[in-house]
């Protein structure tokens, strides 16, 4: 099994929205259902991995294949860091997606490095990215990969 990680065209647009679809079902399933699945089959999320293949204003996204097959996606950015914090620059991982037959492979981990070493390169000195906070697996991978929780947002049904 050969694993590749290449960076993601606006031809691979359907694809990335795929692998949304498939996330946001998932999270509805377990974490969230005030998911809006559908949206990921929209001109918005369209328009989102558009400017995220896009790759100016500091846009990213790549794709994991085996064999040629894609198999999972990262997308993110490096923006400006909050003009009351001390950063520069920092990155934000938007999404990731890795097949359920393909998890537990290291793939998700050379995404992970890829859009770190990629970051860096443009000057972020943090990344962060967002968890749903029931979400044990998906806290535990990140937090192997060096993130520590930083901010916790709580919510409420009224």
């Amino acid at each position: 099994m050969k694993v590749k990680i290449r960076k993601a065209k606006p031809e691979d647009m359907k694809v990335m929205q795929n692998f949304m679809y498939l996330l946001m079902k998932e999270e509805y399933e377990d974490f969230d259902t005030t998911n809006k699945i559908t949206w990921a089959k929209s001109k918005k999320c369209a328009d989102y991995f558009k400017m995220r293949t896009s790759w100016r204003e500091g846009n990213y996204a790549i794709i994991a294949e085996v064999d040629g097959k894609p198999v999972g996606y990262l997308s993110g950015a490096v923006f400006k860091g909050p003009e009351y914090r001390t950063l520069t620059k920092m990155a934000q991982l938007g999404d990731m997606y890795v097949i359920e037959g393909y998890r537990n492979m290291r793939i998700g981990t050379k995404l992970i490095r890829e859009f770190k070493k990629w970051a860096k390169q443009r000057g972020a000195k943090r990344i962060r990215v967002e968890a749903f906070a029931n979400n044990e697996h998906a806290l535990r991978f990140y937090r192997r990969h060096g993130f520590e929780d930083y901010t916790l947002i709580l919510e409420s049904k009224i």
